[in-house]
């Protein structure tokens, strides 16, 4: 996983934004290009394990809906 790019997209509302965010070898993330509000700055770490649990797997309860009713 290190060093690869990933592009999240994020919805709110009837808006849809894209960034571009880098895993760096250090365990930290560089943020990349977005067309969405540009951003002051941003920090995070990330970790990888190859372990999925039962408790760690999505479930329908996490996902949201967007945009309709239930």
């Amino acid at each position: 996983m290190r060093g690869r790019h990933f592009q999240l997209e994020e919805l709110e509302d009837a808006e849809s934004m894209i960034m571009d965010i880098l895993l760096n070898d250090d365990n930290t993330i560089a943020l990349g290009m977005t067309d969405g509000p540009r951003h002051i700055r941003g920090c995070g770490t990330w970790s990888e394990s190859m372990d999925m649990s039962y408790d760690d797997a999505p479930s329908s309860s996490n996902n949201a809906i967007v945009g309709g009713t239930t």
